[in-house]
């Protein structure tokens, strides 16, 4: 029988500022789309706004009850997601991804601020086990960087949730290109949720396969896109072209040592 999975992408608009909003509109689309065995939302889409938190963003960080209700709805029809959202500690405001199921909360914090972003960086990348196996996480930026994407491959995740809130000025074809060499390169899913606003954000979330190919992407509009994915076209794919037993680690000391 085929390991498959069924996915659902948000590309979805947010009002700034209002936790209490965006969260509920969340939770309805969680509950909407309960089937999938993962649903995903776009960066930092709990407080609807961009890259340049102010001390004043710390009043709508995400808290334990914001926390608590989502997975409350996730516990209510057997739905696991990852939600994109800030959260302030102490002063530092931290860019996140939250994975929640009925059993769990987990958080990934980017890592790699983009030079317009006032984040405080996180130090750790992620891979996370979930119903899709082990879930490898990066934020928008963080796909730039193709250390980050090898990294959590060899950490064993098979499918790679990449949330963004990429604006129209960076042309979404670039962004495709990027995930497509990450997803070729990596011989892994790629599914990417991009936050959707006319004349600001383009969207173009989609499902890229372990080949590199496009499956199924959404255009410029506000949607949720459904999937279902198949597992063992990575194994497939692995044997098929056999990149990580070719690997030569001993060559690649220049990456950390130009630092």
């Amino acid at each position: 029988m085929p390991d498959t999975r069924r996915v659902a992408i948000a590309q979805i608009s947010a009002k700034p500022k209002d936790l209490d909003y965006n969260t509920k509109k969340v939770i309805r689309l969680i509950k909407k789309n309960s089937d999938a065995d993962l649903l995903l939302f776009p960066e930092l889409i709990l407080q609807g706004h961009h890259h340049k938190p102010s001390a004043a963003y710390g009043r709508e960080s995400i808290d334990v009850g914001t926390l608590e209700k989502l997975q409350e709805a996730c516990k209510d029809c057997d739905a696991a997601a990852v939600v994109g959202g800030l959260e302030a500690i102490e002063g530092n405001h931290y860019n996140c991804a939250f994975y929640i199921d009925e059993n769990k909360i987990d958080r990934y914090i980017k890592t790699h601020v983009h030079w317009t972003e006032k984040f405080t960086p996180g130090d750790e990348l992620r891979c996370i086990q979930t119903r899709m196996g082990k879930l490898g996480i990066m934020i928008c930026f963080d796909s730039a960087f193709p250390e980050v994407a090898r990294c959590l491959a060899l950490m064993g995740a098979r499918v790679f949730a990449v949330i963004g809130v990429v604006p129209s000025e960076f042309n979404e074809k670039y962004m495709t290109r990027r995930l497509q060499a990450i997803a070729t390169n990596n011989q892994v899913f790629v599914l990417y949720a991009n936050k959707w606003k006319r004349g600001q954000y383009n969207g173009g979330s989609c499902v890229i396969n372990p080949r590199g190919d496009i499956t199924h992407q959404l255009g410029d509009r506000q949607g949720v896109l459904r999937a279902v994915i198949d597992l063992d076209e990575v194994e497939s794919w692995r044997k098929e072209e056999k990149i990580y037993q070719c690997r030569r680690p001993e060559l690649y000391r220049r990456i950390i040592e130009s630092g």
